[in-house]
């Protein structure tokens, strides 16, 4: 790699570890607000939800919504802490190593642990939402969509990168110690 790819690289590593860090903080802090703000916010942020509360909900709700919304949010704050890991990895010029290899190997299950934690979020989210409503309206609500197939299917693609990216870093090891 010629020593001004290798600049470039750590260039836009840098960006990105900035970018992460500041999403790393952002993600919580905005899962929290728009949880507080519930009951404030304009119809068509209500109606990404499975099942939109009709009317406003209660602060009993909007805790357990923002604790059960942790979920994801705490799977996908791992992903971007991982991803700010690696973006430090190369910013140091470190690209084909064990460390790399490590992790794209997070990165891919914490996709998957994602995935799954955004599947029990959304069914305990539809109980919260409709636990107030009389028996027989009550609601529990599984489904499994494109979104959920897509990111499963990207932490399995991860995972087998990290799998690559092993056998390229065992091919460098060796390399560095051939004489």
């Amino acid at each position: 790699m010629s020593q001004q790819n290798l600049v470039r690289i750590q260039r836009m590593s840098r960006l990105f570890r900035w970018l992460f860090t500041i999403l790393l903080f952002a993600c919580p802090i905005l899962t929290i607000v728009f949880w507080v703000n519930f009951n404030d916010l304009p119809g068509g942020f209500r109606d990404e939800l499975l099942i939109p509360p009709q009317e406003a909900i209660s602060d009993l709700q909007i805790a357990l919504a923002a604790l059960v919304n942790m979920l994801p949010v705490g799977a996908g704050m791992y992903v971007i802490f991982t991803f700010r890991r690696l973006f430090s990895f190369y910013e140091k010029g470190v690209i084909f190593t064990r460390q790399n290899v490590t992790c794209y190997r997070h990165i891919g299950y914490g996709t998957l642990i994602y995935a799954f934690t955004d599947l029990i979020y959304n069914s305990v989210l539809s109980v919260v939402l409709t636990f107030h409503r009389p028996e027989g309206e009550r609601q529990l609500q599984i489904t499994i969509g494109t979104m959920d197939l897509t990111t499963l299917t990207a932490g399995i693609m991860v995972l087998l990168v990290s799998w690559v990216m092993n056998e390229a870093a065992q091919m460098e090891e060796e390399r560095l110690y051939t004489v």
